[in-house]
C-alpha cells in the first residue's frame, strides 16, 4: 500500500539488500512510494563510505527498478549519483 504522502524511512543496522535470500522488507519499503521507480539515498556511514558497499547498493537497487542515490559523509558533502553499471 502507497504512503498517502511523501515519507522517509530510515533504517539503521542493515535492512535494504543486506538478505539476497529475504527480501521481504525491501520490498514492503519500495512499495510504499507507489512510484514506478522509487528514490532511495544510502548514508553508507557505518562502512566508512567504502566503495564496494556503495556499488552493491547501486547494483541491487537499480536491478529492482529504483532510482538509487547515495550522500557521502566521510568524502564530501554533496550526494553523488554512480553509474550503476559499474
Amino acid at each position: 500500500m502507497p504512503a498517502p504522502v511523501p515519507t522517509i524511512v530510515a533504517i539503521g543496522g542493515g535492512g535494504l539488500t543486506t538478505d539476497a535470500a529475504d527480501q521481504r522488507l525491501d520490498d514492503f519499503i519500495l512499495s510504499l512510494s507507489g512510484a514506478e521507480r522509487p528514490r532511495v539515498c544510502y548514508l553508507p556511514t557505518a562502512g566508512g563510505d567504502r566503495d564496494s558497499s556503495i556499488v552493491e547498493f547501486y547494483r541491487t537497487l537499480a536491478g529492482r527498478g529504483a532510482a538509487p542515490s547515495h550522500l557521502s559523509l566521510f568524502r564530501d558533502r554533496k550526494s553523488t549519483r554512480l553509474n550503476s553499471s559499474h
